[in-house]
């Protein structure tokens, strides 16, 4: 458990870690495996394996997961000069390192080179993990398997032995065995390609030294298209032969995709003057897959969402997330896999770099799309909202076992990590940031680092001491909040008396963490009406702090503090400058960019839900909205109105038909003004907006807005698929669900679509939809449909889960249900998705976070402790399977008592608010 405390903050030291004995170190491994995409899946594999032998030893680990030895592994050492071999006289398992032990008669001396050759059984499983299975159906409808792999973070032991850590760095010669019929891939390019024995083997180029997380193996029928990126620079890049494999019959929603990737590849080579170093780059769709994509080195795997888009069926919003997951990916090409975290302390050094570049890159190709200041709703909203509980962690995150490294791939590590390099890169300049990072990837290329490898980077071509200014930042737990304690405005300038502590989103900082919690180094970028656009930068590092700046008093006057949020923090303004801003937005609100508009306003929002202020105020600011047209500042006001509503399932109509119409005030209105048909020439806010405006009416029970909806749901059920823009679809089928007087017919509508569609993105919608059925034991049947791998696939399980705990118009009677079902279905969870990459953790949180009762989460936590099972050796077996997800556990019981807590203090105001306003 992390805390304020930065003392219990600190990275695990490397001999606290959980991790093969250091007498050896690999340098080459040669593999070669015949997979095997029918039953019973076995595939047969040799590994051999080169080190350099550290110490005098008897014993060689290496790491194996659900893998069968075959006989005795044959060990070569070369030692000054002289030869010798025997053979291991038995092996052992290490659960706790998930290892094989050899054991030798002769002892294997230190500064010899010794090459180890495995012989070894392995199971293409059906867990996502390792090199696995995944089901497809042909053009005929029949089940087809092809085998693909997902090692990261722990899992390229399920696939061969090996030394499965990121700093064992090696390089990789690579044999696959495979049906003539079938295509396979592998990180390098084919060098040569034979039949043997009726088999099809190839082999393949040798890779660069890289991690053992980053090998891939992808067997199946695939199609491909293909091109090649053409980067200008530096003066050594080679042309990039890039291609996108499908499925067969998908090709074609692969063309997007592959357009994204040449030109990434290209602006990437440039941005960090490295030139990409294969020959090839392939990006690889796959029907079963646990994450939304994985960087392996020259063979780049996603799922079928995540890579796929296709101009007659997929939303603009979609199109938009393939741009960004392909950009992303890229960025780890170098970002990586090129540099790679010394160990996975270090994972936000991967993922936060990946999601910010990711998103310069693609802003770099689709400007039109405002992405930055998307970011500030999505990335630091997502990181800030994590962060916010006592129950996150830092940055830099002690990481002591292989166990522990899936439930850090969460929003501290992705976006709270992509928020901190933004406000570096703000606080730097964008020259002196990429300077920087040329300066880190060139020192470590093909090595391993660690955070202050970039901050002394960063440091060197800036001339700021960045280690210093970030400390705060990715040591501690958390983010700051700025209190404006007082102003003083005299002679014509303004002194702000400013204090900082620790944002909670229970509010409830204790006085003894508050006097652990350390200062932050805080950048206050601010901006007046009189400087709107040029911020004036000063720094806060002390716990109070008072500064002046030039004021005037004007009708329009106002002051901004962290302009354009470029900060991690949240800022409590006065009565009185809060007042200012109101008038702002209600009467003149271009006087504030779009972003210092979202910022004040999502501000105040997380303020009130954290008790700092009543939410009265938030919903008295959000009543000035009605001229505002940006996305950004409306789709914040809608996600902030569902998470009060969220909350308020168990109070009084009265309140939550109130809220309802605070809603419908601010949206309906512009439905008129958009409409529902899509022009294809119009900008892509228009498209963003009007999709936003009828949501946001529909889920106000605006009438006409219903009305059309589901008319238009009948036509496009009919055949006609113009009636419905994609965009629009999953709208339009969560809205005929909810309002159905025949329930069983519109399931049956909505599953005729999903059962239907061809794109991975509508069957995402329909899933998506399916919670908002009106009637328990309609919900009932839509969870079970979970356990029907034919129908949902295993990774998509979750989809559904959290529509149900979102979108249920019972949700009185679904969340409990939703918690009952998950403990009864709890080993059965475990078993399909422990090793996931978070999917066990998101079904956990769908039957726990939506609550708000404190008497829940107390029952939560009693259950994760076992508490109450009939025996010691069941308790310790649950708290064992609970370990897998105690993170995200930890965090939805804190959510629980945050939505409990926010009710105790402040349900009575806003229902006065609303009783006053809508009697």
């Amino acid at each position: 458990m992390c805390t304020a405390n930065a003392t219990n903050s600190a990275t695990a030291a490397p001999g606290d870690r959980n991790v093969l004995p250091k007498t050896v170190t690999p340098t080459h491994y040669d593999v070669v495996l015949t997979p095997n995409p029918l039953p019973p899946f076995k595939y047969n594999g040799t590994v051999t394996i080169l080190f350099k032998v550290n110490d005098d030893i008897t014993k060689i680990s290496t790491n194996a997961l659900e893998l069968e030895i075959v006989g005795n592994a044959k060990l070569t050492v070369l030692h000054a000069k002289s030869e010798s071999t025997q053979e291991s006289t038995g092996h052992s398992y290490d659960e706790s390192l998930q290892a094989v032990v050899f054991e030798f008669a002769n002892v294997i001396p230190a500064g010899s080179t010794a090459t180890l050759l495995i012989n070894f059984i392995g199971e293409h499983n059906d867990k996502m993990a390792g090199f696995y299975r995944s089901a497809y159906k042909d053009s005929n409808g029949n089940e087809k398997f092809m085998v693909v792999t997902q090692f990261e973070s722990t899992d390229a032991r399920r696939a061969f032995p090996c030394a499965d850590e990121p700093s064992l760095k090696a390089t990789f010669d690579v044999t696959l065995r495979v049906d003539p019929a079938l295509t396979a891939l592998s990180n390098m390019n084919v060098v040569n390609e034979t039949i043997v024995d009726g088999l099809k083997v190839v082999k393949y180029a040798r890779t660069p030294i890289m991690s053992t997380y980053l090998v891939a193996f992808a067997v199946a029928e695939y199609e491909y298209i293909e091109d090649t990126a053409h980067p200008k620079q530096p003066a050594d890049a080679k042309p990039i032969a890039v291609r996108v494999y499908t499925p067969p019959g998908k090709k074609e929603e692969g063309r997007f995709a592959l357009e994204v990737s040449c030109r990434v590849l290209e602006y990437f080579s440039e941005y960090f003057d490295i030139a990409y170093p294969l020959p090839k780059c392939d990006h690889v769709a796959i029907p079963d897959f646990s994450a939304g994509a994985m960087e392996n080195w020259g063979l780049i795997t996603y799922r079928e969402h995540a890579l796929l888009y296709s101009e007659a069926s997929s939303s603009a919003d979609h199109k938009q997330r393939v741009a960004y997951v392909v950009s992303h990916e890229l960025a780890h090409q170098w970002f990586g896999n090129l540099v790679t975290m010394e160990w996975w302390s270090d994972l936000w050094l991967n993922e936060g770099f990946a999601t910010f570049v990711g998103i310069l890159a693609a802003d770099k190709l689709f400007p039109e799309w405002n992405l930055w200041t998307k970011f500030i709703t999505t990335e630091l909203a997502g990181g800030m909202r994590l962060d916010s509980m006592r129950s996150s962690h830092p940055i830099e995150v002690p990481v002591a076992d292989a166990v522990e490294v899936n439930q850090i791939f969460d929003a501290i590590s992705y976006l709270k990590g992509a928020s901190v390099i933004r406000m570096l890169c703000a606080t730097l300049s964008q020259e002196h940031f990429m300077n920087g990072v040329r300066i880190y990837l060139k020192r470590h290329k093909y090595a391993n680092a660690s955070t202050i490898d970039l901050w002394t980077a960063l440091g060197e071509s800036s001339g700021v001491n960045v280690a210093k200014l970030l400390y705060g930042w990715t040591k501690l737990v958390g983010f700051p909040l700025v209190t404006v304690e007082k102003e003083v405005i005299e002679d014509d300038k303004i002194t702000l008396h400013l204090s900082q502590t620790r944002f909670l989103a229970t509010g409830d900082l204790t006085a003894a963490e508050e006097a652990n919690t350390e200062a932050w180094f805080i950048p206050l970028r601010i901006v007046t009406h009189l400087s709107p656009n040029t911020p004036t930068d000063h720094v806060l590092s002390t716990k109070t702090g008072t500064i002046t700046l030039p004021y005037s008093r004007s009708e329009f006057e106002y002051y901004k503090l962290n302009f354009n949020a470029t900060g991690i923090y949240r800022v409590k303004m006065t009565e009185y400058a809060i007042e200012r801003v109101g008038k702002i937005l209600k009467e003149k609100n271009d006087l504030l960019a779009i972003e210092d508009r979202v910022n004040l306003v999502q501000d105040t929002f997380h303020l009130a839900r954290a008790g700092y202020v009543s939410m009265t105020l938030w919903l008295s600011l959000i009543n000035n909205l009605g001229s505002e047209n940006s996305f950004i500042v409306l789709e914040d006001t809608n996600t902030n109105l569902s998470d009060i509503l969220t909350m308020l399932y168990r109070s009084s109509p009265a309140v939550k038909t109130a809220l309802q119409t605070v809603r419908r005030n601010i949206f309906a209105p512009k439905v008129s003004t958009f409409g529902f048909e899509f022009n294809e020439d119009e900008p892509y806010e228009t498209k963003q907006l009007r999709t936003l405006v009828l949501a946001a009416a529909a889920r106000s029970e605006d009438p006409s807005t219903v009305a059309e909806l589901q008319a238009r749901f009948e036509r496009f059920i009919s055949g006609d698929a113009s009636a419905l823009n994609p965009d629009l679809r999953g709208l339009a089928m969560s809205t005929a669900l909810k309002h159905s007087t025949d329930p069983d017919a519109a399931l049956a509508k909505v599953l005729q679509v999903y059962k239907s569609a061809t794109s991975a993105d509508l069957k995402i919608a329909c899933l998506s939809s399916l919670g908002f059925i009106n009637t328990f034991d309609h919900a009932k049947k839509v969870l079970a449909l979970t356990s029907d791998a034919s129908l949902v696939k295993p990774q998509d399980a979750y989809i559904i889960w959290n529509s149900l705990s979102g979108g249920s118009p019972l949700p009185e009677l679904v969340r409990p249900y939703l918690w009952d079902q998950f403990k009864a279905q709890f080993n059965d969870l475990h078993t399909s998705f422990a090793g996931s990459m978070g999917l066990f953790g998101h079904i956990a949180g769908a039957g726990v976070r939506a609550r708000a009762e404190e008497e829940f989460a107390e029952e939560v936590g009693a259950w994760m402790a076992g508490k109450d099972c009939a025996s010691d050796a069941e308790k310790e077996d649950r708290v064992k399977k609970v370990n897998v997800i105690k993170r995200p556990m930890d965090q939805s019981v804190e959510r629980v008592r945050s939505n409990a807590l926010y009710l105790k203090r402040d349900i009575v105001n806003v229902e006065k608010w609303c009783a006053e306003r809508f009697r």
